[in-house]
């Protein structure tokens, strides 16, 4: 692959971690930056098991290029990700891949790695993997419970030349995407999140978070950070919380999140600012009170507007998204959003076509009305 990263590999840099920190040897390749062949990377780290990561369609085929090449040296292929995660069938359709590390991966590749370096590695006894039966079909292990966040490990930063990451964003021009939560509590029709997160959401513990921070300033030079989580904190307490951590560490840098319309007032988006943040992502994804039903989205519709012109008085940009060609959109629905973004006080607006996310209830629904078809094949 050749474009550019746009986000560090954190789901992949937290299992690195949390094996390197119970005394496994690992390397991370990411490939969007690495330019590396993989018979070089062979030579320089003669893996015994191989992991991949499928977030999206844009990789499958880098990643069947991937495991076919280990394959071919007799090392056993593991996937994962949301795409992986979401379509277990289809993926082990590919002979490349022998199994697939369903969901979270820390504690599921923890045991993968013990039971390998015990030359017992035996699939079908790890929690968390769909993997493939004798007569070809799959068979899933037990679902793997979500782990306390408060047990991982501090990201190990060797794992990633950082500085290949940083992007340019309000106010900043090193910045990188980070996280304090994983998961979100609601269910929009769109999303993976349902299945993949299971609409459960979790605060990441302030002090590794603080942290990391302060390491990546002061060791890398970064004056931005974008909080990639689903969703950037539920309420004025836990903002408040956040916002007090990060001013107090009294260093040189802005950040941003994404949040949803209706969570925080005028004098929030001021405190917000105080602390160092200077941008917002909104999914407001319609103008139509119609389609926002359809969506599941549960917006507070008359907060949209009031919400970015409160962000602007704070001095923060808002960013809108939106999504057109929703199923069951019509004209008027459309006319309902541009009207809408026409009337946003904002400098930036996110427009999107619709994609149908596997796994997603949009897509059994289309699935099931004969609309969309079945993912059986990768």
């Amino acid at each position: 692959m050749s474009n550019r990263s746009v986000t560090l590999p954190l789901g992949l840099l937290s299992i690195a971690s949390y094996l390197a920190a119970h005394g496994h040897t690992v390397r991370l390749y990411d490939r969007s930056v690495e330019h590396v062949s993989l018979e070089e990377l062979h030579k320089e780290f003669p893996a015994q098991i191989v992991g991949v990561s499928l977030i999206s369609y844009k990789t499958l085929e880098d990643a069947i290029h991937v495991s076919e090449f280990y394959k071919r040296l007799g090392l056993p292929v593991i996937w994962g990700g949301p795409l992986a995660s979401e379509l277990p069938a289809a993926t082990l359709k590919n002979e490349c891949v022998d199994a697939i590390s369903v969901g979270e991966g820390e504690v599921t590749w923890l045991e993968i790695a013990d039971s390998a370096a015990k030359g017992a590695l035996d699939f079908s006894k790890i929690a968390g993997m769909a993997l493939r039966d004798a007569a070809g079909g799959v068979i899933s292990t037990p679902d793997r419970p979500f782990l306390d966040l408060a047990t991982l490990p501090d990201t190990d930063w060797r794992f990633v030349n950082v500085e290949k990451y940083f992007q340019t964003s309000y106010g900043c021009k090193r910045m990188l995407y980070l996280y304090s939560a994983k998961g979100c509590p609601f269910s929009c029709v769109f999303c993976f999140n349902k299945e993949f997160h299971r609409c459960t959401y979790r605060k990441r513990p302030l002090e590794p978070l603080l942290r990391e921070i302060r390491y990546l300033v002061e060791n890398h030079g970064m004056d931005g950070v974008y909080f990639a989580d689903e969703l950037w904190c539920r309420n004025a307490r836990e903002m408040h919380e956040i916002c007090d951590a990060l001013k107090g560490l009294h260093l040189d840098f802005v950040w941003g999140c994404q949040t949803r319309v209706g969570i925080f007032k005028q004098e929030d988006f001021d405190y917000m600012f105080a602390s160092g943040c200077r941008w917002v992502f909104f999914g407001v994804e319609s103008g139509s009170k119609r389609v926002l039903e359809a969506m599941n989205k549960r917006l507070a519709y008359d907060k949209v507007i009031p919400t970015f012109a409160a962000c602007k008085k704070a001095g923060i940009v808002a960013i809108g998204s939106f999504i057109a060609g929703f199923p069951g959109e019509t004209e008027e629905d459309l006319r309902q959003t541009v009207s809408m973004i026409e009337q946003l006080d904002t400098t930036l607006i996110n427009l999107n076509f619709f994609i149908v996310m596997p796994g997603s209830d949009i897509y059994y629904r289309l699935v099931s009305e004969g609309r969309y078809p079945e993912i059986t094949d990768r």
